[in-house]
Formats: C-alpha cells, structure tokens, sequence
C-alpha cells in the first residue's frame, strides 16, 4: 500500500477512535421548580423613552418603573402543572413630559394578587385576578398582569449551542377594548455562568412582536397597529429549576389612529429596558 494512503488511512482511524471515546455532549432538560412554602422576591425595572408625533409636533417622554415583585407557589396540580401567586411589595413609577415631571407611588398595586398556572416549561395555561386593582389610566392594567414573566423554556432536552423557538400571544385591555401583542422569538442555550452564587446557564434570544388592537377614550375610537424587535439575556439554575436573572431591550414602532371628534394619526417610537434579578 502506499505510504500517502497508509498515512490517511492511520488518521481516519485515530479520529474514529477519538470520536467513540469522547465523552458525549451534556443535555439539559430545563423545568421551572419551586418549593413547597417559599415565596421568590425580584427587583424588576423598566426604563422607556417615548418619542411621539401629534398635530405635526413632536414630543418626548420618558418613564421609569421600578417594582419589588413576588412570586409564591400554591401547588402542583395533577396534570403536572405548577399554580402561582404573583403580589407587589412596593412599586413607584417616574414619568417625564414636557407637561408634566411626576414620581407615583403604586399604592393601589400593593398586595394585590393574581393566580398564574404554568407549565414546567413556563407556558401560560390561565391566569385568574385574586384581588381587583383600581386601574390607573396612565400605567393600564399593569396591576393585573405579572410583573414578573418566566422564560419559556426548551421543550425537550438541549445541548449548548441549541436554539429553540417560542411563539405566543399577550393579551392587554385598552380603553374597553384589547390590544393584542405576538411575539416570535429564538432562544439560545449560549454557556454557562456563576450569577449571584448560582451555576446557570445562559441564554441569548431575539424576538419579533406586531401589536394590533383597538379601544376608545374621550369619545374617540383608538386603533393601534406596531412592531418591534427585542433582544435579551436570561440565566437559569437548571439545578434547583429556578430563574435568576434577565436583562432584555426591546424597540417598537406603533400607529394609534383616532377617528371621532378629531380624526388623527399618532406614530409612536419606544425604546425600553428592562431587567428582572432574585432577591435573596
């Protein structure tokens, strides 16, 4: 035989070799978890700078937000889904316009609950509102939502490098009427890393999201109709099944048309972002 082929025969050979002895590549199979009795603190902010157009004039706004929410595990139920009590332990928002430059304590978000059922996966099954909030016009129905939003995990084992696909629905009342956000993302199990002493993993994600929905206020029907990219980071304690850390920055375009004692066309650009952290 010849040597040349000799030699690349040898190669294949080692390579085949080394290939059956490598240990193989570890899979996770990430599941939200929680402890009988324990309730889960996180400092959540939100920062968005607002820029709009109205009568052929241009203002700017900016809004802060910052919350201390709970999260507190009811029980598991017997199709294996996970039931949550979300509550505020204090809230405050700062919003700036060229009208106005106000700090509000959300009093009236204090203490109220709203029941979550999950999938370990982190998939929404139903909400259900525990304690009625007076709404606030300017902040909407953000008392009856969760101020803290699980990730959506893979749905089956993956490995570092893997990305999974996560499509889903976000429902919100405007002005008696709703307004509806989808939202398509990509995730990525991107490495591993210490965070607050925890050994997560770290997962990158893009997204898209269109909004569409329609309402009414001051005798005028409001029609929204956006889109908007986002980009983030989570970290996860796949170990104790327990989410640690997101930071996330999303960008909107959106159109409100108004049509009845005036008739307008608002375009809106949003900036925010935006950061959930365990408290422990």
């Amino acid at each position: 035989m010849h040597s040349h082929v000799r030699n690349v025969l040898f190669i294949f050979v080692l390579l085949g070799l080394w290939i059956t002895g490598a240990p193989a590549q570890e899979s996770y199979e990430l599941e939200h978890r929680f402890e009988e009795g324990k309730t889960y603190k996180y400092t959540a902010t939100a920062t968005s700078k607002i820029t709009q157009e109205m009568a052929g004039q241009q203002m700017n706004m900016a809004m802060e937000a910052w919350f201390v929410p709970s999260i507190s595990f009811e029980k598991k139920t017997e199709d294996g889904n996970i039931v949550l009590v979300y509550a505020a332990d204090s809230g405050r928002a700062h919003i700036k316009a060229p009208n106005m430059d106000s700090t509000m304590n959300m009093d009236n978000l204090i203490g109220k609950r709203t029941r979550l059922t999950i999938t370990p996966k982190g998939e929404v099954v139903s909400r259900e509102v525990i304690d009625s909030v007076k709404v606030n016009r300017m902040m909407g129905n953000l008392g009856v939502r969760e101020m803290v939003k699980l990730p959506r995990l893979a749905p089956g084992p993956v490995r570092m490098g893997e990305t999974w696909n996560v499509s889903q629905a976000d429902t919100n009342e405007f002005g008696g009427g709703k307004i509806v956000t989808t939202t398509n993302s990509v995730y990525t199990l991107g490495g591993e890393e210490k965070v607050m002493g925890h050994d997560c993993l770290k997962v990158t994600y893009t997204g898209t999201t269109t909004t569409a929905g329609k309402g009414s206020m001051m005798g005028m029907e409001l029609f929204v109709e956006g889109s908007g990219k986002l980009t983030g980071t989570f970290y996860f304690d796949p170990e104790r099944g327990l989410f640690v850390k997101n930071n996330a920055r999303m960008e909107n375009e959106t159109t409100m048309a108004a049509t009845g004692q005036q008739n307008m066309t608002i375009p809106m650009s949003t900036s925010t972002e935006s950061s959930f952290t365990l408290r422990e």
